[in-house]
């Protein structure tokens, strides 16, 4: 009977010592975030020693042993013997995890803490900062295949990891990414719009819109150039949808004096209400053709009588090159011609409404808008 009782309170007492030892805390960090609260207190090193012999393959109670055992003090690393140990655990506990990509990142070892990252990222843990790991890494040429063969693997954090367009934000990420997504396209992999929504905006802003224009027209069908979807039906399609991050398809604004819907002649088109208030921009699209001169015409509803509330102009970082009308004998359609040589390839198109000068009601249905370069 008593060998009993002692075996149930030695069991008692291990299973006590695993639930504080497993508790979260801050120490259990190298690395931690700055101005980080701090999180549980050390246990003591006989608790953690029991919590290891009732648990010894419990890799948070060794990652914990490790940072409150192993080191002399709080400025040194564990010897590397502590973190041979912790990787053959497997990919179990957060903060041992965390670790070994700290002391991986110390040691300049990237192949095994980039199998560390993406088994963080595939449990969705630490996803912010697994993604700066993985940004780092394919802004690196050295590594950079390591990461388009993970990605064409499809795993479950790749769309996440594309979609996370907070990294890119110097020219060596948004170098790195582009040449990760045009490796993966190379390789056979068709990327769907939606894993370049995030790097396509980004390329434009940097003045890059060329690579994001090559990027986004890559095996894709039915483009058309220097302006795509001429007769809105895509665009109409997808009204409803989020569209602020594809730039060489038509984006519609809305606001208080006016919104753009679907309608017109046959398939496509879009009809803009307006109170004539302000000057509103209704339609913009990156083009995706040279600097010069260029030809537009607009195909419009015979009865609409409005169309000289619309104004069109193609932007060049800040400067403007406006359309002037030319002769025009059919009701149906208006040609015009900018006033001036484009000074940019890929300028950005804008359908706006010229100053009514008094509240009025004004409906425009437009059906189509061809765009062609004349002349360098």
């Amino acid at each position: 009977m008593v060998a009993i009782l002692a075996l149930t309170a030695s069991y008692i007492a291990g299973l006590v010592a695993v639930q504080t030892v497993v508790q979260p805390r801050t120490n259990d960090f190298l690395l931690k975030e700055p101005d980080t609260p701090q999180v549980g207190t050390a246990p003591a090193r006989g608790v953690i020693v029991r919590a290891l012999q009732a648990d010894p393959l419990n890799q948070t109670i060794f990652n914990t042993a490790m940072m409150q055992i192993g080191r002399p003090d709080a400025r040194q690393l564990p010897a590397p013997a502590w973190f041979a140990v912790l990787a053959r655990y497997g990919w179990r506990s957060t903060p041992a995890l965390q670790n070994l990509i700290y002391y991986y990142a110390a040691r300049n070892e990237i192949a095994p803490l980039l199998d560390i990252a993406d088994a963080l990222f595939r449990r969705e843990r630490q996803t912010a900062q697994i993604t700066t790991v993985f940004s780092l890494a394919e802004s690196d040429p050295a590594f950079r295949g390591d990461i388009v063969r993970r990605l064409r693997q499809r795993p479950a954090w790749r769309r996440p990891f594309l979609l996370a367009g907070n990294v890119l934000t110097d020219p060596a990420a948004i170098e790195g990414r582009y040449q990760t997504l045009r490796a993966l396209q190379r390789s056979g992999d068709a990327l769907p719009e939606a894993e370049l929504t995030a790097v396509l905006p980004v390329l434009v802003r940097a003045g890059r819109s060329a690579d994001a224009f090559r990027l986004w027209s890559f095996g894709r069908k039915g483009i058309e150039r220097p302006l795509n979807d001429t007769g809105f039906a895509e665009a109409a399609a997808t009204l409803d949808q989020d569209d602020t991050a594809k730039p060489f398809n038509w984006r519609f604004m809305s606001g208080d004096n006016f919104d753009v819907t679907a309608g017109g002649q046959g398939s496509g088109g879009i009809v803009i209400h307006w109170n004539g208030q302000g000057v509103p921009v209704f339609a913009t699209q990156q083009t995706s053709g040279p600097s010069g001169l260029y030809r537009m015409r607009i195909a419009f509803d015979q009865e609409n009588g409005a169309m000289k509330s619309l104004g069109f102009r193609m932007m060049c970082d800040g400067e403007r090159v406006d359309f002037v009308p030319g002769p025009t004998a059919d009701p149906t359609h208006i040609d015009l011609t900018t006033s001036r040589a484009v000074p940019c390839a890929f300028a950005k198109l804008e359908i706006f409404g010229e100053p009514a000068g008094q509240r009025q009601d004004i409906t425009m249905t437009l059906n189509a808008v061809t765009l062609r370069h004349v002349a360098a």
